[in-house]
């Protein structure tokens, strides 16, 4: 009985750990594709909006 209540506790960790984990590369993702996005796409347009 012992033995079993570790295990799910260990599966409940290894749960919880994966879930974090899946959130920070979202938003790790999420910070790329803004970087990308800015790079490409709002850099170039700068000079056209009236800053020459």
């Amino acid at each position: 009985m012992e033995k079993n209540n570790k295990k799910e506790s260990v599966e409940n960790i290894i749960v919880v750990v994966g879930s974090l984990l899946g959130v920070v590369i979202v938003f790790i993702l999420i910070a790329f594709v803004l970087a990308l996005i800015l790079k490409f796409i709002v850099l170039p347009i700068l000079p056209w909006m009236g800053i020459t």
